[in-house]
């Protein structure tokens, strides 16, 4: 009885600490390999509490691998949108002015009812009123209704995302440009610039961002 006394509370440290290494986030906001992680170390855990033929140190070395893949995977992602793409996939417009685009949906094994659930979950019961319906990358619907505005990611951490240009209606030479104008030479220098359908900026540099708290 000891002995699962003490397998239960390293184990459970152990998930709980391997857990807040993996960063915060909500359940429903897991990326597919942090999900993934989460479900194997449960498991792992709870080998040996239930079986006494597996010795403690086999399940802990099983999971602190994981969660060395998982941390360097992380760390990949940050420093590449086509592995953070990879990795988690891609967000996926499902609706475009009041227009269902039913490719999006068949891509994402989204049915009518589950996307009229998640409209009707923001109180929304008319497609036509939707501008934009978005499925994001943790399985969220985002909506955006016809009075508001969507900004798309035009630049990720100096990253130029020629697709979202594309998909803005808009060059690269355009962007770079109105850079210029506001006294920035390189999309290295921008943290984060966002562009809306009206052309409006929503502009952050490098400098406007901090690694530390005041």
């Amino acid at each position: 009885m000891l002995a699962i006394i003490y397998k239960t509370f390293v184990m459970f440290s152990l998930v709980v600490v391997a857990m807040r290494l993996m960063g915060k986030r909500q359940l429903g906001q897991l990326e597919t390999s942090e999900l993934v992680a989460m479900i194997m170390m449960s498991e792992l855990a709870a080998l040996p509490m239930t079986q006494e033929s597996i010795p403690l140190y086999h399940s802990i070395g099983a999971i602190f691998v994981i969660l060395f893949m998982e941390i360097i995977m992380s760390a990949l992602a940050l420093k590449s949108v086509k592995l953070r793409d990879l990795f988690g996939g891609k967000p996926s417009l499902i609706i475009n002015n009041g227009m269902i685009i039913k490719q999006a949906m068949k891509r994402n094994r989204l049915t009518i009812d589950e996307l009229v659930e998640s409209l009707r979950q923001k109180d929304i019961t008319d497609i036509n009123s939707v501008k934009f319906a978005v499925l994001e990358r943790g399985g969220m619907l985002s909506v955006v209704q016809r009075e508001a505005t969507l900004p798309v990611i035009i630049i990720n951490d100096g990253r130029v995302l020629k697709n979202n240009i594309a998909f803005m209606g808009v060059t690269e030479e355009y962007i770079m440009n109105e850079l210029a104008n506001r006294g920035i030479k390189r999309a290295e220098d921008v943290f984060l610039l966002m562009l809306d359908e009206r052309h409006s900026f929503y502009l952050y540099t490098q400098q406007d961002v901090t690694t530390e708290y005041s």
